[in-house]
């Protein structure tokens, strides 16, 4: 990790477990370090700093909180006001835990298909393309549903 210069030296990193910091410190913290953004910081946070309670929220939460929260339309951007608005909403319906959970209904939504991922193809073969590096995957939001969808009764997912 790319430090800027005025973060301290040692086990900086192992020192941000600290439970005595609030999430919100943390975050600050993290994203004093060049091209670390909310999101990114969330991530660090959640899965490496032991902080639960953290949604990181990218494109792929966008989607799933535009089919269960009220007042968010697929034409808006994800401003961070947004990105507060949806946190709460992780918070205020998951707990302490949200964090997780937030991981759960998104593999949950891959598996469904309800986050539709595409690969983009080589031109002229129709095959796609192979790179050392992988594709940024691109969500469809075209094919994800509005509202929940539900089991049927007697399937074997249900």
């Amino acid at each position: 990790v790319a430090r800027n210069s005025t973060a301290p030296e040692g086990n900086w990193l192992l020192s941000l477990r600290s439970e005595s910091r609030t999430n919100s410190e943390l975050i600050n913290e993290l994203t004093k370090l060049t091209g670390v953004g909310r999101k990114v910081a969330d991530c660090v946070a959640l899965f490496s700093l032991d902080r639960t309670s953290l949604v990181p929220v990218d494109t792929h939460v966008w989607q799933m909180a535009l089919r269960f929260m009220d007042g968010l339309d697929d034409k808006s951007t994800l401003t961070a006001k947004r990105y507060d608005s949806i946190y709460n909403f992780f918070v205020s319906s998951f707990g302490p835990y949200c964090g997780w959970a937030h991981s759960i209904l998104f593999a949950a939504a891959i598996h469904r298909k309800e986050l539709a991922f595409s690969m983009p193809k080589s031109q002229g073969t129709g095959k796609r393309k192979r790179s050392a590096s992988p594709a940024k995957p691109h969500v469809r939001a075209s094919k994800v549903p509005k509202k929940p969808v539900s089991p049927k009764v007697g399937s074997k997912n249900g």
